[in-house]
């Protein structure tokens, strides 16, 4: 059965600045990937002359606001300074979403529409969860460059009063109908919401980023070694094919009968010594020749071989060198894992 699901995670944040990296590629991120069909497509942002630094401005202000709020509250001065101002979500899909665009089953312009919507659709609950609170995102990103299309969004994590938005949507036990919401757009092409109530174990952003760097970690160990063992390999099989090589020239004597007797000593082709010493060594070279045809064959295996065992070690360093094995997932293992 193939899976085609669509959940949406959300979390307090406060370091927004880290977060505004990450999404936007303004830190160097060491675990993208080149090696996928979708990878192909450039990332995809709420606006194309998007700002960072102004962004960056925006999400700060965001403590300072919260912070002013909580003080007028509570009539005096509010001295904590580890307030989550900032809220980040993440929608993702299970990997069946590559093959629908490697596929060509849905346009890349496309999925960036189901996105946006499901991210509409999702405003929109966490608005009516907090009893009409105005609320808007302050951007959103789409990456191509990781394991599986998905959509990463930021807003502020604090309502008029100064409550926390994340503790109200929590605490209103009402978090499955965001599953619900981010369903209703991708609906349409037989994607649902994930499994309702699993026991698995919900990772954060953090969590799914560290496990998939241990998996291509390892993975990475095991290409380095199978970059050995495939040398090794190349090495064997040209050390074989010069031992082939030196076969040919009796194919040259066997050809040639005046040669084949100075091979064998006799100067003069008159002189013709016992037939029956001549018949033992043309047989042996007739059996050298018929070993040769046997080689000339196998050298062209082992040949076409070599060719795509330089290819798979070129592949393999490549793929090492553009660091693509260390990973920034985003799907949540449970109750799919993309």
């Amino acid at each position: 059965m193939i899976l085609k699901k669509v959940q949406v995670r959300i979390e307090p944040v406060k370091n927004t600045s880290e977060k505004i990296n990450h999404d936007f590629r303004i830190k160097k991120v060491e675990y993208l990937r080149t090696n996928m069909y979708h990878n192909k497509f450039e990332n995809h942002s709420s606006s194309l002359s998007i700002n960072v630094p102004d962004i960056k401005i925006l999400a700060n202000s965001y403590f300072h606001k919260q912070k002013k709020i909580k003080q007028k509250k509570i009539r005096r001065n509010y001295k904590r300074t580890d307030l989550s101002s900032g809220l980040i979500g993440i929608i993702t899909l299970s990997p069946h979403i590559n093959d629908m665009l490697r596929n060509d089953e849905l346009a890349v312009n496309s999925l960036n529409k189901l996105f946006e919507d499901a991210l509409v659709s999702v405003i929109k609950k966490i608005r009516e969860l907090c009893q009409g609170e105005i609320i808007h995102k302050l951007y959103y990103v789409i990456h191509y460059d990781e394991k599986t299309p998905h959509l990463h969004f930021m807003m502020r994590n604090y309502l008029s009063d100064g409550r926390s938005l994340f503790g109200v949507v929590r605490n209103s036990k009402r978090m499955p109908e965001l599953q619900d919401a981010v369903a209703i757009p991708f609906n349409s092409i037989g994607f649902e919401r994930g499994t309702r109530k699993s026991k698995e174990k919900h990772l954060t952003v953090r969590e799914m980023h560290e496990v998939e760097i241990k998996q291509l970690s390892k993975q990475k160990i095991f290409l380095k070694n199978e970059i050995v063992s495939l040398t090794r390999k190349v090495k064997f099989k040209r050390e074989t094919l010069i031992n082939i090589n030196w076969m040919d020239e009796y194919e040259y004597y066997h050809s040639n009968l005046e040669l084949i007797m100075k091979k064998l000593g006799f100067d003069n082709i008159d002189l013709i010594p016992d037939m029956e010493i001549i018949s033992e060594k043309l047989d042996e070279l007739l059996k050298m020749s018929e070993e040769n045809h046997l080689l000339r064959s196998a050298n062209r295996k082992l040949t076409s071989e070599l060719v795509i065992t330089n290819k798979i070690i070129n592949d393999n360093k490549l793929l090492i060198n553009k660091n693509m094995f260390n990973n920034d997932d985003q799907y949540n293992p449970s109750p799919f894992t993309p």
